[in-house]
């Protein structure tokens, strides 16, 4: 009929949805422990969609040993709490290379407001999680090459708040460790008699 068309076509728009965001939802019976997944789970996991989604326990061989516990506790307090999570999962792979994905989970509840499911979502976020490593990397070496220079750096937003400096420069102010100097200014450093005139300098290579 008209209305079974209309559903139909409003699950393959949900599912082409799913594959273009590489997000895929699933559904887990917290009675009968039976779960099931949509179309771009199977295409996250690398299985074939004829097989049934894997239970808990076999769901275990698809991840790395680390993120077990983590998923398992978090399914675990979200069917006892009803507390929703999002957490990161690694996804071993046969090249070697490990897949990352962001798993969603919040509880459903039934009438009577006991929880009697749990759903969520997966989203492959590999490229993201090889983007923030590279990054994390290059900062750790631009401030490798900063500590290493005898000369003072110091960096500050247009407040003239200080957001961070070196070794060299924490060592003058009177600090061990340069994540010290975050979040203060020129009248809260050892100098601070001549804050107005530092911070006039500041402001003159801010302005100009």
């Amino acid at each position: 009929c008209l209305t079974n068309r209309k559903r139909r076509a409003v699950r393959e728009e949900l599912e082409e949805a799913q594959r273009v965001a590489h997000i895929g939802s699933w559904h887990l019976n917290t009675a009968t422990g039976e779960v099931t997944w949509s179309s771009e789970i199977y295409r996250i996991f690398v299985r074939n969609p004829d097989l049934p989604a894997p239970t808990l326990e076999e769901f275990r061989e698809l991840l790395a040993a680390n993120s077990v516990e983590l998923l398992y506790a978090s399914i675990a307090e979200c069917a006892r709490s009803g507390r929703a999570y999002t957490i990161e999962l690694e996804l071993p792979q046969a090249s070697g290379k490990s897949h990352w994905i962001e798993a969603r989970g919040e509880a459903v509840r039934g009438t009577d407001g006991t929880i009697v499911a749990i759903r969520g979502t997966a989203q492959d976020i590999t490229g993201r999680k090889l983007a923030r490593e590279a990054l994390n990397d290059a900062k750790l070496l631009i401030e490798g090459v900063l500590n290493a220079m005898p000369v003072r750096v110091f960096w500050k937003d247009r407040n003239l708040v200080y957001l961070g400096c070196n070794t060299a420069f924490a060592r003058d102010a009177g600090w061990s460790d340069p994540k010290n100097l975050i979040g203060k200014d020129d009248y809260q450093m050892t100098w601070r008699e001549q804050a107005a005139l530092y911070r006039g300098d500041d402001r003159a290579v801010i302005d100009s």
